[in-house]
């Protein structure tokens, strides 16, 4: 399904209210409560598509998309990602090729456009959600360089659980209904220069697919490590890590969920893993995860000028 999409004024009015006053989430007292009652009594009533700007860019979301919304709280929560595209882009000396795995709305590429719009030579953005894809072919309209693709992909081509709305801002694969699955080798041809992958869970899988891929193009992996929706849809948080020893990537950078460093990992410590994810599932902190960054052995960016997120920070397109 491809074309214009068609929204309502007052629901749009309405979502961009909740995305300007989305600090009041942070603060203290009756406010935050408040905020949060009104989103989510909102959410079960209001359905269908709405215009928001995101990154400088219209764009087109379903009402409940939480991206937005994150990104006010949370200014730095992508600083990794971008950071590791401008790295990248000043290793090569060329416009890179990127690889987005669970693309939603094309949030990933109108970040890394409005920022860094030399960098990006071409991309591949891949989605399951349909939904989330036909929203993905509106907002990347204009951008000839890259190519969509609706579909899941996981370790093999096999059967998987078919993606479910989770909340309204994500998809996750937890349905009880089952649906096909590529792998990221197959469905990707290109040589690639970096590879963005954050699927609620699955993240793994993806990877363990991307075997044949991430040997031959050796590229920057940036994914976000999340045991408990790993734990959700029955996956293990090693797998990550398993096949990226194999194929040569022994150094990891960590960032919170919020887009803060946190620390350095080498060689894929199994109890370190597993610490860690005893860490993240429990009470300590509420839904606590990491985005990490994967370098092969052969690459030669600077592990304290990633850490450092100095270009992000700088960067004025936040939300």
């Amino acid at each position: 399904m491809t074309g214009i999409v068609t929204t309502n004024w007052w629901t749009s009015l309405i979502y961009r209210v909740f995305v300007r006053t989305a600090c009041l989430r942070a603060g203290r007292g009756l406010l935050p409560n408040i905020w949060e009652w009104l989103w989510r009594l909102s959410c079960n009533i209001i359905e269908g598509p709405v215009d928001i700007t995101i990154h400088n860019r219209p764009a087109i979301v379903n009402f409940g998309y939480t991206y937005p919304i994150y990104m006010r709280c949370y200014p730095e929560l992508n600083a990794p990602l971008v950071e590791l595209a401008y790295q990248c882009w000043r290793s090569r000396g060329t416009a890179i090729c990127i690889v987005d795995v669970g693309a939603a709305v094309g949030d990933t590429m109108l970040l890394l456009h409005s920022n860094l719009p030399e960098a990006v030579g071409s991309f591949v953005c891949i989605e399951g959600d349909q939904e989330f894809y036909y929203y993905l072919q509106h907002n990347l309209r204009h951008m000839t360089e890259g190519r969509l693709i609706n579909a899941v992909v996981a370790d093999q081509e096999t059967e998987v659980s078919d993606l479910v709305r989770i909340h309204t801002g994500t998809a996750s694969a937890q349905g009880e209904r089952i649906r096909g699955a590529s792998t990221l080798s197959a469905v990707v041809t290109e040589e690639v220069d970096l590879i963005k992958i954050d699927v609620d869970g699955f993240d793994g899988r993806v990877l363990l697919g991307a075997e044949d891929l991430l040997k031959r193009s050796r590229p920057l992996v940036i994914f976000e490590w999340h045991p408990i929706l790993c734990r959700q849809t029955g996956n293990n948080w090693t797998d990550h890590f398993d096949v990226l020893a194999r194929c040569g990537y022994s150094r990891c950078l960590w960032f919170t969920k919020f887009g803060h460093f946190s620390h350095f990992s080498f060689s894929h410590c199994r109890e370190e893993i597993d610490s860690l994810a005893e860490y993240c599932m429990s009470d300590v902190v509420k839904d606590w995860h990491y985005d990490v960054i994967a370098l092969h052995d052969d690459s030669d960016l600077s592990l304290l000028l990633l850490s450092q997120l100095g270009f992000a920070k700088a960067r004025p397109s936040r939300y």
